[in-house]
């Protein structure tokens, strides 16, 4: 129940996934790139073939050949290659040449440093050699690098899926408990008032349609949850009412969290966002060049969009296609610094140091002023033989930020003047942009509208605590019925273990809700642990252990209750 729950969500931004498609061939990439990239290739193709002639010497020759020319257009990872390398390091291992599956690691670590897959797959080799303290160490560095890699927000949002996923499983159970607790009683009060209105055999039929049919409907478990706690409520003591109200709090709220964290993954997953973090990490992938023709086929006028595509033109080296992108930037954003600055590069860049010195200009007049400005500023009156302008600009460059522009100075620049990519520090707007395309897109026919399916749940919780409140004003006058005590953890040895290994049920029985909850949330967080790793989204590392190392946690988590409540009943049943 707490997965149907948690996924009867809104949609993923379909619309949005499929504007991009694979066009790459949207992407403007000139001869000179297109040749950088064809030559990254062929290095490739050198080194695998290196690779399994078993060669080191001239696999690291190729290696080399791989990074210089990915920095040519102005990445330094290949997250591609990487994982290419780490799959072949695993092959070799099963092979059992352990040996080259290291260099392959070695390589695999080269082409894009510190990725959990790498880690993993090292562990893997490890398991392969028989290395299992080798093994650990690399599961464990893997685990430590996920949290400080792309995938930590991923994780983290299954993390938080998994607790309220907890959470709606601790609440059913608690209803659950509870029905089985004062459900006789429910059943018998609720026919004695039906058979003074109908024949006692068509009651039952109506109670059974009531109590158990919700069953078969699309989310027959939430609406079977909702009609017991309202018929529940006036058996229950004050403390296990309150835990009522709570449930029904989570019941209401759960999905609109679990919406929202969705909501995070489908935006994050989608590939304007991908290739904005892939660009700010230098990181050149396959699909790098189609993700970011999604940005004009979506944001086709947006600012943040612009800077974006020109800030990669730039990177590429593609100067041309970039000044046309920046001057269109500028007319919607005139005081745009960085846009400014990186226009002003290309000027410098092309010997037009007039253009170059008006441009500067502009961006030294921003408020707050830049430090960067200005040092463009007087790098521009250098070239132009005005050094006493270059002075004075050098000078307010300074008493802007004097330590950055001392390391300005001191750092090798071979364009000399700087340039910088404005678009990242837009990550925000740009998600927020592509929300307001998400939410805009018209729905499919006949669909119930998202924002009708986020907060029906919370409508309808509202309405069960209205409704139990108001049945049980009605109904207290009459009195209820006390627990029946044929069910089977009364009496006898099954009910002495029943009661030692399943305490929320003597705990209810006793009134006590605040402890049965606190109970059935261990509980429920013990057997779902192996969900942690599969709940929300699958993060794509590979060669994880999976779900083994959370259900050996789990499974062990759970012997070892059984065995302190065993051994408390022996004890008590000695005593």
């Amino acid at each position: 129940m707490a997965a149907a729950l948690l996924f009867q969500l809104a949609p993923a931004p379909a619309a949005l996934a499929q504007a991009g498609g694979a066009q790459a061939a949207g992407f403007e990439l000139t001869r000179s790139v297109q040749q950088s990239l064809k030559r990254l290739q062929e290095h490739w193709v050198q080194w695998t073939t290196a690779f399994y002639q078993d060669n080191p010497q001239r696999a690291g020759e190729a290696l080399r050949q791989v990074g210089a020319t990915a920095r040519q257009v102005g990445f330094t990872r290949l997250p591609d290659l990487a994982l290419g390398a780490a799959t072949r390091a695993v092959e070799s291992a099963a092979g059992g040449n352990l040996a080259r599956a290291r260099w392959a690691l070695d390589a695999a670590e080269a082409l894009d440093p510190g990725r959990p897959e790498i880690s993993f797959a090292r562990a893997r080799v490890a398991r392969m050699g028989g290395q299992r303290t080798a093994e650990l160490r690399a599961v464990w560095q893997g685990y430590r690098r996920l949290w400080s890699s792309p995938h930590r927000d991923l994780a983290t949002t299954n993390l938080r899926l998994w607790g309220l996923a907890v959470l709606l499983a601790a609440s059913a159970l608690f209803v659950a408990f509870e029905a089985a607790i004062h459900g006789g009683a429910v059943y018998r009060d609720l026919h004695r008032w039906l058979a003074r209105r109908i024949r006692s055999g068509p009651a039952h039929i109506v109670l059974v349609l009531l109590l158990i049919g919700p069953l078969l409907l699309p989310t027959g478990p939430f609406w079977l949850l909702l009609i017991w706690s309202v018929l529940l409520w006036g058996y229950l003591s004050a403390s296990e009412r309150i835990v009522t109200g709570i449930v029904w709090a989570i019941v209401g709220l759960a999905p609109l969290a679990a919406a929202a964290e969705q909501e995070r993954i489908a935006l994050a997953q989608l590939p304007p966002l991908r290739a904005l973090a892939a660009f700010g990490e230098g990181r050149l992938y396959g699909a790098l060049f189609a993700d970011l023709h999604v940005v004009r086929s979506v944001l086709p006028t947006e600012p943040v969009a612009l800077e974006l595509m020109a800030d990669v033109h730039r990177t590429l080296g593609q100067w041309e296609v970039a000044r046309s992108l920046y001057r269109e930037l500028l007319e919607a954003e005139p005081g745009n610094v960085t846009a400014l600055l990186n226009l002003g590069a290309y000027f410098y860049r092309k010997g037009d140091f007039a253009l170059a010195i008006d441009t500067f200009s502009r961006a030294a007049a921003a408020d707050p002023p830049s430090a960067a400005a200005y040092y463009n500023l007087n790098l521009g009156y250098s070239e132009s033989y005005l050094f006493e302008e270059a002075r004075q600009a050098l000078d307010r460059a300074r008493e802007i930020d004097a330590g950055r522009v001392d390391l300005w100075v001191k750092t090798p620049n071979p364009d000399r003047v700087l340039s910088f990519n404005g678009s990242l520090a837009r990550g925000e707007e740009l998600r927020n942009k592509l929300r307001q395309a998400w939410e805009g897109a018209p729905a499919a026919a006949g669909t119930v509208p998202a924002a009708v399916r986020r907060y029906l749940p919370l409508a309808a919780a509202a309405l069960a605590a209205l409704a139990a409140v108001g049945l049980h004003l009605v109904r207290r006058r009459w009195g209820y019925g006390e627990p029946v005590p044929w069910l089977p953890w009364h009496t006898g040895l099954v009910g002495r273990w029943l009661r030692a290994l399943v305490p929320p049920l003597s705990q209810l029985e006793l009134g006590e809700g605040f402890a049965a909850f606190g109970t059935l949330l261990g509980l429920t967080a013990l057997c779902l642990l192996p969900a942690v790793s599969w709940l929300g989204v699958d993060l794509a590392v590979g060669w994880t252990p999976g779900p083994m190392l959370l259900s050996v946690a789990s499974l062990g988590g759970l012997l070892l209750y059984a065995g302190f409540r065993i051994w408390t009943q022996i004890a008590r049943e000695q005593g």
